[in-house]
């Protein structure tokens, strides 16, 4: 079984290398950041499939692993200018 590659809290957003969405009817993304609310169980050959929620949209999304990257990734690489944020507006302390 492979380990989680994003915790339950963890701020990610969707990978700007993944533009090209193949749905059939395309949901519009915002800009992230989204937590990590849960990992659904896994699957053998598939990506494992978190549950991801953003404060900008009413309802969770699920965003396979490969997708995904740490939201903190942006800022070293200079994508889109995200901000890096040091808080979680779901989880309480």
């Amino acid at each position: 079984m492979k380990p989680h590659k994003f915790a339950i809290g963890q701020l990610v957003d969707f990978d700007t290398k993944f533009v090209l969405d193949t749905r059939i009817v395309p949901t519009p993304r915002t800009k992230g950041p989204y937590e990590v609310l849960r990992v659904l169980p896994a699957e053998d050959l598939k990506p494992r499939v978190y549950r991801i929620m953003s404060q900008a949209e009413p309802f969770e999304r699920n965003a396979n692993e490969d997708e995904i990257v740490d939201y903190g990734v942006f800022a070293s690489r200079g994508d889109d200018c995200h901000p890096v944020f040091a808080f979680s507006p779901y989880i309480t302390p």
